[in-house]
């Protein structure tokens, strides 16, 4: 049962980085837009978005940042 639940709770930890990841994105994106002259269209930026985000899980993975430490 404890099992069940950390796999529950390590997925939930992993939507709520690729949520988070997203938000922090776009908020980093409208902070800089009025400061910057130039800035290109966000539509731009977001075709990079999904690649950074499994970047980001997959190195938060392999650091074990996902890793139960009840199960250990």
């Amino acid at each position: 049962m404890i099992k069940e639940h950390a796999n529950l709770f390590r997925r939930l930890t992993m939507l709520l980085d690729i949520l988070l990841g997203t938000a922090a994105f776009f908020t980093a994106y409208y902070v800089r837009a009025p400061l910057a002259d130039g800035l290109d269209p966000v539509k731009k930026y977001v075709l990079i978005l999904p690649g950074l985000l499994m970047i980001w899980l997959v190195l938060l993975y392999s650091f074990g940042m996902y890793a139960s430490l009840r199960l250990k």
